[in-house]
């Protein structure tokens, strides 16, 4: 009986540790993915690799974000490795008061900027009193995460820090997304304007150590397709298959603008746009 009693025992050992090995092999794992919130008239995207880690770049205005998050993570989720700053304009920053109240956060990435608002006064003040760790970041730096995904920011200027623009677009953080394959994933470009695109080129051209995609799957249009920006010398420098742009429903800046979109067409890009599609998405492997 003793005898009978421990084989049986054992079985179900063997039993559990089969579930589990099995369990391992066949979970789903997390998606790799790049998700353009639909923060209305703002900006917003998250990327996540597959082991999970995430990257906020902007947050849009207001509250907003919160239920895009939402929708975007799963309900258990609370945490979010990195948030990403393009610049300290209100549509770009405000939500990340509310990610920073809800969210808990490893690391933020900053560009210097010469800002006194409000908004930004409070970001800076919660930052310092949550205490992530606190990145700077120039022309060149680069992080590789685990899995393989590459960032690289490719702007502002190499002069920054050392002169910092009075001007936020002009000291606009621009990161560049690669996957392990090291094919171009996104380019996001925040608010960058025309002569900064320009700038980029440049760099791009000038400094081969940056070692900058030419092909993209996705660029984001720069400030949601702004008349004066995504110009026909970017957009020859540059190949991208499909342009997405976060803009208002209605919006009074008349985003994006009609000169813009026929640029896109002209350049053959694919067009998504969240006032007319919502949240975007593009998994990648």
């Amino acid at each position: 009986m003793d005898i009978l009693a421990h084989i049986k025992k054992r079985a179900v050992f063997v039993s559990l540790g089969i579930t589990i090995l099995l369990l391992y092999i066949f979970w789903p794992q997390p998606a790799s993915k790049i998700t353009m919130l639909d923060v209305g008239q703002g900006l917003s995207v998250l990327i996540e690799d597959n082991n999970g880690y995430q990257i906020l770049y902007d947050a849009g205005p207001g509250s907003k974000i919160l239920p895009e998050l939402a929708k975007a993570l799963p309900v258990h989720d609370n945490h979010i490795n990195v948030i990403a700053l393009s610049h300290t304009h209100a549509d770009h920053l405000q939500g990340f008061i509310e990610v920073l109240e809800r969210y808990r956060i490893d690391e933020v990435w900053l560009v210097e900027q010469n800002s006194q608002s409000d908004v930004y006064q409070k970001f800076i003040e919660l930052i310092n009193s949550l205490s992530p760790n606190k990145t700077r970041i120039k022309t060149g730096w680069q992080r590789i995460l685990p899995s393989g995904l590459h960032i690289k920011a490719l702007h502002p200027n190499e002069s920054y820090p050392q002169t910092i623009p009075e001007h936020a677009h002009d000291a606009g953080l621009v990161l560049q997304i690669s996957d392990q394959n090291n094919e171009g994933l996104m380019l996001l470009t925040g608010d960058l304007e025309a002569k900064n695109e320009t700038q980029l080129i440049n760099n791009c051209q000038r400094l081969s150590s940056l070692r900058c995609q030419n092909n993209f799957a996705i660029l984001q249009v720069s400030h949601h397709g702004s008349k004066n920006t995504t110009t026909d010398e970017f957009l020859q420098s540059f190949t991208f298959k499909q342009a997405w742009i976060s803009a208002g429903v209605d919006n009074k800046f008349n985003h994006p603008h009609p000169d813009t979109v026929v640029r896109l067409n002209e350049a053959n890009i694919y067009i998504k746009r969240t006032d007319l599609d919502g949240g975007l998405i593009y998994s990648y492997k």
